[in-house]
Protein backbone atom coordinates (compact mmCIF):
# COMPACT_ATOMS: atom_id res chain seq x y z
CA UNK A 1 0.00 0.00 0.00
CA UNK A 2 1.40 3.30 -1.08
CA UNK A 3 1.76 6.34 1.62
CA UNK A 4 -0.89 8.13 0.08
CA UNK A 5 -3.49 5.32 0.17
CA UNK A 6 -2.89 4.89 4.06
CA UNK A 7 -2.73 8.49 4.74
CA UNK A 8 -6.56 8.51 2.31
CA UNK A 9 -7.46 5.57 4.77
CA UNK A 10 -6.39 6.98 7.99
CA UNK A 11 -8.08 10.37 7.07
CA UNK A 12 -11.50 8.87 6.16
CA UNK A 13 -11.28 6.96 9.66
CA UNK A 14 -10.82 10.00 11.42
CA UNK A 15 -13.91 11.66 9.32
CA UNK A 16 -16.04 8.49 9.97
CA UNK A 17 -15.65 8.50 13.41
CA UNK A 18 -15.96 11.86 14.30
CA UNK A 19 -19.29 12.13 12.69
CA UNK A 20 -20.16 9.19 14.41
CA UNK A 21 -19.13 10.92 17.71
CA UNK A 22 -20.99 13.98 17.05
CA UNK A 23 -24.08 12.47 16.33
CA UNK A 24 -23.69 10.00 19.49
CA UNK A 25 -22.97 13.46 21.22
CA UNK A 26 -25.69 15.49 19.53
CA UNK A 27 -27.96 13.29 17.90
CA UNK A 28 -29.81 14.75 14.20
CA UNK A 29 -33.45 15.94 14.57
CA UNK A 30 -36.11 13.82 12.98
CA UNK A 31 -37.88 15.78 10.07
CA UNK A 32 -40.36 13.25 9.14
CA UNK A 33 -42.49 13.65 12.37
CA UNK A 34 -46.35 15.05 11.68
CA UNK A 35 -45.44 18.65 11.79
CA UNK A 36 -42.30 18.78 9.66
CA UNK A 37 -43.31 16.42 6.76
CA UNK A 38 -41.67 15.80 3.92
CA UNK A 39 -44.57 17.61 1.45
CA UNK A 40 -45.82 15.41 -0.90
CA UNK A 41 -48.43 16.26 -3.45
CA UNK A 42 -50.56 13.55 -5.72
CA UNK A 43 -53.63 13.34 -7.63
CA UNK A 44 -55.91 10.41 -6.53
CA UNK A 45 -59.40 9.11 -7.58
CA UNK A 46 -62.13 9.23 -4.77
CA UNK A 47 -62.92 5.35 -3.79
CA UNK A 48 -65.15 5.58 -1.06
CA UNK A 49 -66.27 8.48 1.29
CA UNK A 50 -65.67 6.73 5.00
CA UNK A 51 -67.41 10.23 6.86
CA UNK A 52 -67.19 13.38 6.95
CA UNK A 53 -63.20 13.85 7.15
CA UNK A 54 -62.01 10.39 5.92
CA UNK A 55 -61.59 9.13 2.40
CA UNK A 56 -60.84 6.18 0.47
CA UNK A 57 -58.37 7.20 -2.26
CA UNK A 58 -56.12 5.60 -5.04
CA UNK A 59 -53.37 8.25 -5.17
CA UNK A 60 -50.46 8.43 -7.64
CA UNK A 61 -47.60 8.71 -5.89
CA UNK A 62 -45.10 9.06 -8.77
CA UNK A 63 -44.72 7.60 -11.86
CA UNK A 64 -45.23 2.99 -11.54
CA UNK A 65 -46.29 3.95 -8.25
CA UNK A 66 -49.57 3.99 -6.71
CA UNK A 67 -50.92 3.66 -3.62
CA UNK A 68 -54.52 2.75 -1.51
CA UNK A 69 -55.86 3.95 1.67
CA UNK A 70 -57.45 6.66 3.62
CA UNK A 71 -56.74 10.46 4.06
CA UNK A 72 -57.97 12.66 6.90
CA UNK A 73 -58.82 16.27 5.86
CA UNK A 74 -56.44 18.53 7.58
CA UNK A 75 -57.48 20.88 9.51
CA UNK A 76 -60.96 19.66 9.87
CA UNK A 77 -62.80 17.97 12.35
CA UNK A 78 -66.60 16.26 11.76
CA UNK A 79 -68.86 14.47 14.36
CA UNK A 80 -68.07 10.69 14.63
CA UNK A 81 -70.46 8.19 13.36
CA UNK A 82 -68.91 4.87 14.24
CA UNK A 83 -67.89 5.48 17.56
CA UNK A 84 -70.03 9.30 18.11
CA UNK A 85 -71.28 9.37 22.05
CA UNK A 86 -74.60 10.55 21.22
CA UNK A 87 -77.40 10.65 18.85
CA UNK A 88 -76.92 14.59 18.24
CA UNK A 89 -73.33 13.55 16.97
CA UNK A 90 -74.27 10.75 14.56
CA UNK A 91 -77.13 12.93 13.10
CA UNK A 92 -74.69 15.49 12.52
CA UNK A 93 -72.04 12.84 11.32
CA UNK A 94 -74.54 11.46 8.81
CA UNK A 95 -74.97 15.06 7.82
CA UNK A 96 -71.16 15.43 7.38
CA UNK A 97 -70.78 12.38 5.36
CA UNK A 98 -73.84 13.22 3.15
CA UNK A 99 -72.66 16.84 2.50
CA UNK A 100 -69.22 15.43 1.66
CA UNK A 101 -70.48 13.13 -0.95
CA UNK A 102 -72.70 15.90 -2.52
CA UNK A 103 -69.72 17.84 -2.93
CA UNK A 104 -66.63 15.52 -3.44
CA UNK A 105 -65.58 14.98 -7.28
CA UNK A 106 -64.70 11.19 -8.53
CA UNK A 107 -60.81 13.24 -8.63
CA UNK A 108 -58.74 15.03 -6.23
CA UNK A 109 -55.57 16.62 -5.55
CA UNK A 110 -54.11 15.41 -1.79
CA UNK A 111 -51.79 18.48 -1.26
CA UNK A 112 -48.94 18.26 1.93
CA UNK A 113 -49.56 14.59 2.66
CA UNK A 114 -48.08 13.05 5.87
CA UNK A 115 -48.44 10.73 8.70
CA UNK A 116 -51.40 10.74 10.54
CA UNK A 117 -51.51 9.88 14.08
CA UNK A 118 -54.18 7.66 14.73
CA UNK A 119 -56.14 4.39 12.15
CA UNK A 120 -53.66 3.76 9.63
CA UNK A 121 -54.63 7.27 8.10
CA UNK A 122 -52.86 9.92 6.37
CA UNK A 123 -53.66 13.78 6.57
CA UNK A 124 -53.66 16.17 3.36
CA UNK A 125 -55.55 19.32 1.89
CA UNK A 126 -58.10 17.42 -0.36
CA UNK A 127 -58.35 19.91 -3.22
CA UNK A 128 -61.10 19.86 -5.99
CA UNK A 129 -58.86 21.18 -8.15
CA UNK A 130 -60.16 24.99 -6.58
CA UNK A 131 -60.44 24.84 -2.95
CA UNK A 132 -59.99 23.12 0.26
CA UNK A 133 -62.94 20.79 0.83
CA UNK A 134 -62.46 20.79 4.32
CA UNK A 135 -63.01 25.10 4.13
CA UNK A 136 -65.85 24.22 2.12
CA UNK A 137 -67.73 21.70 4.51
CA UNK A 138 -67.01 24.08 7.39
CA UNK A 139 -69.03 27.09 5.56
CA UNK A 140 -71.71 24.29 5.35
CA UNK A 141 -72.08 23.88 9.06
CA UNK A 142 -70.96 20.00 9.03
CA UNK A 143 -67.02 20.31 10.29
CA UNK A 144 -65.29 22.41 12.63
CA UNK A 145 -61.95 23.97 12.22
CA UNK A 146 -58.91 21.48 13.55
CA UNK A 147 -55.23 21.45 14.38
CA UNK A 148 -53.07 18.74 16.24
CA UNK A 149 -53.18 19.14 19.97
CA UNK A 150 -56.06 21.58 19.74
CA UNK A 151 -59.30 20.93 21.61
CA UNK A 152 -61.70 19.60 20.25
CA UNK A 153 -65.64 20.41 21.22
CA UNK A 154 -68.20 17.89 21.97
CA UNK A 155 -70.34 17.43 19.37
CA UNK A 156 -73.60 16.40 22.01
CA UNK A 157 -74.46 20.09 22.82
CA UNK A 158 -76.94 20.52 20.04
CA UNK A 159 -80.24 19.40 19.97
CA UNK A 160 -81.87 16.82 17.00
CA UNK A 161 -83.90 20.43 16.21
CA UNK A 162 -81.48 22.73 15.77
CA UNK A 163 -79.51 19.79 13.58
CA UNK A 164 -82.68 19.60 11.50
CA UNK A 165 -82.95 23.34 10.82
CA UNK A 166 -79.20 23.81 10.14
CA UNK A 167 -79.21 21.08 7.62
CA UNK A 168 -82.44 22.40 6.14
CA UNK A 169 -80.53 25.86 5.73
CA UNK A 170 -77.85 24.18 3.99
CA UNK A 171 -77.70 24.82 0.26
CA UNK A 172 -76.27 21.73 -0.73
CA UNK A 173 -73.18 21.80 -2.91
CA UNK A 174 -73.29 19.40 -5.92
CA UNK A 175 -70.07 18.82 -8.04
CA UNK A 176 -71.06 20.35 -11.44
CA UNK A 177 -69.24 20.32 -14.69
CA UNK A 178 -68.78 24.86 -14.98
CA UNK A 179 -66.12 25.31 -17.10
CA UNK A 180 -63.97 25.95 -13.64
CA UNK A 181 -64.25 22.83 -12.77
CA UNK A 182 -63.81 21.44 -16.21
CA UNK A 183 -60.04 23.20 -15.93
CA UNK A 184 -59.62 21.31 -12.45
CA UNK A 185 -60.71 17.79 -14.48
CA UNK A 186 -58.12 18.82 -17.08
CA UNK A 187 -55.48 20.00 -14.92
CA UNK A 188 -56.34 16.58 -12.41
CA UNK A 189 -55.77 14.86 -15.95
CA UNK A 190 -52.95 15.96 -16.53
CA UNK A 191 -51.30 15.20 -13.49
CA UNK A 192 -52.69 11.98 -13.57
CA UNK A 193 -51.29 11.14 -17.05
CA UNK A 194 -48.00 12.95 -16.65
CA UNK A 195 -46.90 10.58 -13.26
Amino acid sequence: MTTARVILLILSVATVSTVLANNYKNPPTRTDTYDHAIRITAGAEVLDIIDGDTIRVSAHMWPGHQWTGLIRFAGLDAPELRRSKCQAEKDQGIMARDTLVSLIPPRVLLVNIRNGSFANRYVAEVMDGRRDIADILMENGVGRSYYKNSKRNPWCNESAESIKKRHDRMTPIHHTDTPASKKSKEHLNKLHDSI
